[in-house]
């Protein structure tokens, strides 16, 4: 099979989208194997305020994803779905807390909405905890995801690891939006989720108290 024609990106019209995929072993063809379920870019179109006006003009295999989106069961590249994100908030001018509150809201109306209280039907916060993993690879492949208790203390903790460069900081930091809608299902004191550390291949979050 003839390798796949090279994206080019115009980095001044998207420079994290172009940052994101220069950092990538194959550009959009990188991670075949990482994938995450198609309901989730189908609820992300449908969160943007005006989606009628994306797509003119962005890289040829996001323009092919907006017109054949996946059904809501089909596994799409996670690399796909980074990109499509990363697009949005250069298309949009987002600042990195307007990524953030996007990404918070469209998880807090995905959690809300019938799938999303199967996908996260808890009746405790140890119940969550214990099943983060298996409810990250329900929705993910390629990646995982571990959440615990610190022993002896009351922060929460979950350790995100991917391939390289899979999620950058900005995807990163959005998914600390994704992990706090879901947190805030079963906990009902306030608390603040936060990026602790990261690098080209883990994350860790922590549900803290909130700062004094």
């Amino acid at each position: 099979m003839a390798p796949a024609p090279k994206v080019t990106i115009d980095a001044a019209r998207f420079p994290r989208l172009a940052s994101y995929m220069a950092a990538l072993p194959l550009g959009f063809e990188s991670y075949p194997d990482c994938r995450i379920k198609g309901f989730y870019f189908r609820e992300s179109l449908q969160a943007l305020k005006a989606p009628a006006e994306i797509g003119a003009g962005w890289p040829q295999p996001l323009q092919d994803l907006l017109a054949a989106p996946p059904t809501n069961s089909a596994f799409m590249p996670e690399v796909l779905y980074c990109a499509f994100r990363l697009c949005v908030a250069d298309h949009l001018h987002m600042t990195q807390p307007a990524y953030e509150e996007w990404v918070l809201g469209n998880s807090r109306s995905i959690y809300k909405g019938f799938v999303g209280k199967l996908i996260m039907a808890f009746a405790s916060k140890a119940m969550l905890l214990d099943a983060a993993g298996s409810r990250w690879a329900m929705i993910h492949r390629g990646s995982t995801f571990q959440a615990t208790t610190v022993p002896g203390t009351s922060i929460n903790r979950g350790v995100l690891q991917f391939p390289p460069h899979l999620f950058n900081e900005m995807i990163l930091r959005g998914l600390g939006g994704v992990m706090k809608a879901a947190f805030e299902l079963v906990e009902k004191q306030p608390f603040q989720l936060v990026l602790v550390e990261f690098n080209d291949r883990m994350a860790r979050y922590e549900a803290l108290p909130p700062a004094k």
